[in-house]
């Protein structure tokens, strides 16, 4: 804990909030440490009832409320172990009766978080205690006129009033009995959330008296700073669930409340009925009415009843040692309804067996669902069918197929008050505006408060639905193209290409040439003015056969036929990457590289070093590329002739 001015010494502020009593159904932490032996003949683990509870004995618990934001005094002396302070903050070992720490400055605001009692009244108190070093008890109170062999629970609602990321001492508390620490709920976090913590035990044989306290269990030194609320000390018994049959009681006739008993804590429970007629502000016994169920003869609407529990007629008067079940409230069911109709003329009502078609007021005796005697008084007035009309404002689906379309009703007259819509007899709406719609018919019917309808058809028609054509599939030779002339029954706005190898001019173009070196398939898909699409696609074959001639003689005479040998290819080829002839002896005789095909002027005229060679046969190797990129070397022998 940081130090502080005010006659403040370096210590630990503990903070014990009794505001309004709440009854919590588990606890938040539970820690078992620090458990002494106990007189006690049974102690469950730290644990809430999971029953019917009992007043809370502890009637000071919640330390009341006031407008003050301190009390002046504290006349019941909660803290022995500590001076009470009127002027917060509390020193070490001194305590303060607060409902609200944010109004006492900095010293709260740089420590804590702002905090009020743990209940809905804003003015609820909380006991505010500077524990000091030492363990030292904050809490105690001297309990007696308690039965033997009766469950009780102790608990308390507990919050650190350290700040989310305070690396300060966790508060930490012993719950005690008779001095003998029971249960301690070891380190509360730093959560900025109440915690409720407590255990239940069985009171010995005998015991008739306990004092029961709270003691600080941290070791001093920074942070330890808390607030407790809520201390409550109650009876545990079975849970308890009473009713009455039905929701409603008719009038004249009596009524039963059954309650049910789920649980083993008293093995022969005995009952005493109570009866409240102020709305649950005082409660009066019923005599004689012990069992677990009530016969109330001529129940009174409004009447409140509850019936309390102990384990023994011996104990039943003993408010310390009973539980108190829920409260069941007599509600009577109605022996008149009135009731108000307006109807469209051509209408009927049926109530029972009566049906009406004219204004007037009826009354018909019937028996009402919860089988009581009642009188339904009919007011009913027919209003005339004017014949409602109203305007369609219809759109259709936005392109073919789909669910997009609507139907606007509006300028509707001649009805009355507000109107539902329905299409199709679906389930009507107050919005009318149908949407989702597709092509089709359609049958809008359109009904006002009295029921007077009308039914409207609306058709709506798909656009024309925009359809393309790339041709048919056509092969080609390898390095050949294919010009696509794309057909449209309607004008084409965007189009896009999804495949673009081999189209000479990209994606922009509506009418490309497709050069592909490998069988490839173009799809196109264009969008007319409704940006509605239309698909189609072409595949352009390629056929790989290659198409090379070298010939296998020449006569270089200069007679101006067949005077040079070449290599001879078609469209698929790309280049001549090399070309080499050789004599007998190995010797290169002419050699040229990456020329085209098809030309005679590039190939070997016949001579070498100036002279014609010898005829006779000789050997040429050449690799060729195609266009598709695969490389292929030739070879074979050329005859040099006359």
């Amino acid at each position: 804990m940081i130090t502080r001015t005010l006659l403040l010494l370096n210590s630990c502020l503990l903070v014990l909030s009794f505001g309004k009593s709440f009854l919590f159904s588990q606890q938040n932490i539970y820690t078992n440490q620090n458990i002494e032996e106990t007189s006690f003949s049974t102690i469950s683990p730290p644990a809430f009832c999971n029953g019917t509870l009992g007043e809370n004995i502890f009637t000071d618990g919640d330390f009341g409320s006031g407008a003050a934001n301190v009390l002046p005094n504290d006349v019941n002396g909660y803290a022995p172990g500590f001076t009470y302070q009127a002027s917060p903050p509390p020193n070490d070992g001194f305590y303060t009766i607060t409902n609200n720490t944010s109004t006492w400055g900095s010293f709260a605001a740089a420590a804590w978080i702002n905090i009020g009692d743990n209940s809905p009244d804003p003015e609820g108190y909380m006991m505010v205690i500077n524990a000091s070093f030492d363990p030292g008890i904050f809490y105690k109170k001297t309990v007696d006129n308690l039965c033997e062999n009766t469950f009780y629970q102790f608990s308390a609602d507990v919050i650190s009033l350290l700040n989310l990321n305070s690396n300060e001492i966790k508060p930490n508390l012993d719950f005690l009995i008779d001095g003998v620490v029971q249960y301690s709920t070891g380190a509360v976090p730093n959560n900025t959330q109440w915690n409720n913590y407590g255990f239940t035990f069985t009171s010995d044989p005998g015991t008739t008296s306990l004092t029961l306290s709270i003691r600080n269990n941290a070791p001093g030194g920074l942070g330890n700073d808390l607030a407790i609320d809520n201390i409550e000390f109650r009876a545990c018994g079975p849970e308890i669930d009473a009713s009455v049959a039905g929701s409603f009681f008719c009038a004249g006739q009596p009524a039963t409340i059954n309650a049910a008993v789920f649980g083993t804590q008293y093995p022969n429970p005995y009952f005493q009925w109570q009866i409240s007629t102020d709305n649950g502000t005082t409660w009066n016994d019923l005599i004689g009415e012990n069992d677990n169920s009530l016969f109330v003869n001529n129940p009174v609407a409004g009447d409140l009843y509850r019936t309390l529990v102990a384990n023994s007629a011996g104990t039943i008067g003993n408010s310390k040692c009973r539980v108190i079940s829920n409260e069941v409230e007599m509600l009577q069911s109605p022996d008149e309804f009135i009731r108000y109709d307006t109807l469209c003329q051509g209408l009927e009502l049926q109530i029972g067996n009566s049906i009406y078609n004219s204004t007037g007021m009826y009354v018909d005796s019937l028996i009402a669902s919860n089988g009581c005697d009642s009188n339904v008084i009919t007011f009913l007035e027919i209003v005339p069918d004017l014949g409602i009309t109203a305007d369609l404002e219809i759109t259709p689906p936005g392109c073919p197929g789909e669910s997009n379309g609507s139907i606007i009703i509006s300028n509707i007259q001649n009805g009355s008050g507000t109107y539902t819509f329905s299409i199709n007899g679906e389930p009507a709406q107050t919005n009318p505006i149908i949407e989702n719609l597709s092509q089709g018919s359609y049958a809008i019917n359109i009904m006002d408060t009295y029921q007077c309808e009308t039914t409207l058809d609306a058709t709506l028609v798909d656009p024309l639905a925009v359809q393309i054509n790339l041709g048919e599939d056509v092969t080609i030779k390898l390095g050949g193209s294919h010009e696509v002339q794309v057909q449209s029954n309607l004008p084409i706005e965007s189009f896009i290409w999804l495949e673009t190898e081999g189209l000479n001019c990209s994606t922009d173009c509506l009418n490309p040439t497709l050069s592909p070196f490998e069988t490839t398939t173009y799809a196109l898909i264009a969008r007319d003015e409704n940006d509605c699409s239309a698909i189609d696609s072409i595949t352009i074959f390629v056929d790989k056969t290659r198409n090379v001639f070298i010939p296998n003689a020449f006569s270089p005479n200069s007679d101006g036929y067949n005077d040079y040998f070449t290599i001879y290819g078609g469209i698929d080829v790309e280049e001549v990457v090399s070309f080499q002839v050789f004599n007998r002896w190995g010797d290169v005789i002419f050699s040229n590289k990456n020329f085209q095909p098809n030309n005679d002027l590039i190939g070997w005229d016949g001579f070498f070093k100036g002279k014609n060679v010898n005829n006779g046969v000789y050997i040429f190797t050449a690799e060729i590329l195609f266009k598709d990129g695969l490389k292929e070397r030739f070879s074979g022998d050329v005859t040099v002739t006359e």
